[in-house]
């Protein structure tokens, strides 16, 4: 599977959205996205956030390209969930009405997301912006806001997210899946439950996003298996915003990945030079 690639007009069309001395760049989420926020770093430090490579190009599928069904598998610590976690909030702080689900492998890590990178995130936010909103709800499992700005006699509609082992409920504009991969390998009732559950929940908004973020696990006969085929087998004249299309990032797009040890016996040398380096995969001896 190859990587998705970013093309020359959308890197410049990135470059103009994003650019911090735009005067209206609060009315765009790429911008926001790409100025406003702050995250935790990998070091535990509390530093601006700044998409990486792998980052923007899911901002520039979802933002530029339109993409409303995406699956991610990919490797770990790629900052996908914080990415995830910022798209989420900005939804819930600048759209009014804007419903979220975070639906992950445990309760604890769910809760955990909401916690260190969502709330972190709205905690950090400019005094300003945070003065525009009252938090109706804040606990381990969800997070809502009302506008108070809002025209006189006008009732603001909560915006928020809750967090979970799944969801079934009412619409909600973004659903966000976790390492289905994982639940569809050693849960395989509660992998049914998400796709016959929470699934419908965005499906039933008008522009409803869902984005499957994973390690992959279970084979392509589980549950998110079918939605990896279609990704794979639609035409590409035939895709349309709701075609699942997958976004594969794989370990060697991150430095970190890398030894200084080992060797490279002549199995592995043999499928680096035939397999990876003519599909663009050029790995350092270290990788």
């Amino acid at each position: 599977m190859e990587q998705e690639v970013t093309t020359a007009e959308e890197l410049a069309l990135w470059t103009d959205r994003t650019n911090p001395e735009r005067a209206d760049g609060m009315d765009d989420p790429l911008w926001r996205l790409a100025n406003i926020y702050r995250c935790l770093n990998p070091d535990g430090m509390d530093v601006a956030f700044v998409p990486t490579p792998e980052q923007r190009t899911v901002l520039v599928c979802i933002f530029i390209r339109g993409w409303l069904r995406i699956i991610i598998p990919k490797a770990r610590q790629l900052g996908m969930s914080l990415l995830l976690s910022l798209i989420t909030l900005d939804g819930i702080v600048f759209a009014d009405g804007f419903k979220s689900a975070w639906i992950d492998k445990t309760a604890a890590d769910a809760e955990l997301k909401l916690k260190e990178k969502i709330k972190f995130a709205w905690e950090r936010l400019d005094p300003a912006i945070r003065a525009t909103l009252s938090v109706e709800t804040s606990n381990n499992a969800e997070l809502s806001f009302k506008s108070i700005e809002v025209l006189p006699g006008a009732t603001p509609a909560e915006s928020g997210v809750k967090a979970g082992i799944n969801y079934r409920g009412g619409t909600v504009q973004l659903m966000v899946i976790s390492e289905w991969g994982w639940v569809q390998a050693f849960d395989r009732a509660r992998s049914a439950e998400i796709k016959n559950g929470a699934l419908p929940a965005a499906e039933r908004a008008e522009d409803g996003l869902i984005v499957i973020e994973t390690t992959w696990e279970g084979g392509l006969d589980g549950e998110v298996g079918p939605l990896v085929l279609e990704s794979m087998e639609t035409p590409p004249d035939r895709r349309g915003p709701k075609t699942w299309r997958v976004l594969f990032f794989g370990w060697q797009t991150n430095p970190s990945y890398a030894q200084t040890h080992g060797y490279i016996d002549e199995v592995s040398r043999l499928y680096f030079e035939r397999d990876c380096e003519p599909r663009g995969i050029h790995l350092t001896e270290a990788q």
